[in-house]
């Protein structure tokens, strides 16, 4: 392995106290309803340990809302929508490139149909032309053959 550093990129953990308190808070709670249960009355038991369940709730998702806030201000959340930002305007373009190259091609294409269309045309004005060229030098010919230009001669 070689001896130098290596560089990764992210962000570490700004600290660990936050995930300490969090796991103390929820053991001193533990504690207290485990304390509440010992007592006499069952009645104060009961409503204490349900007051104290709502109350760890309430703390835990307004925790749990912090730690979500500020975790979305670190500077790999920021990378990443700034990252996530980048691939979907790349892709947009991407998308939006594709579209007008399909349409460029289409327009070449079409244009190109037409040209061979109108040649197509004028090829087949030119054969019918030719044809009838062809079918009027046919029946003069047929007519100069069936004339006897020399006559019979009987010897």
């Amino acid at each position: 392995m070689s001896d130098k550093a290596m560089l990764v990129l992210g962000e570490a953990p700004e600290s660990d106290d936050e995930e300490f308190q969090h796991i103390e808070n929820s053991k001193s709670v533990i504690v207290e309803n485990d304390h509440t249960e010992f007592d006499a009355d069952s009645n104060y038991r009961t409503n204490n340990s349900k007051n104290k369940k709502r109350q760890v709730e309430r703390e835990s998702l307004a925790g749990r809302s912090d730690n979500f806030k500020m975790s979305e201000d670190t500077l790999l959340h920021k990378k990443l929508k700034e990252k996530n930002m980048q691939f979907y305007s790349n892709l947009t373009t991407f998308n939006k490139q594709m579209y007008l190259n399909g349409i460029n091609r289409m327009n070449e294409t079409n244009q190109q149909l037409v040209k061979a269309q109108v040649l197509l045309q004028d090829t087949v004005t030119n054969w019918k032309y030719t044809e009838q060229n062809l079918s009027h030098i046919r029946r003069k010919l047929a007519d100069i053959l069936a004339e006897e230009y020399i006559p019979k001669i009987n010897i």
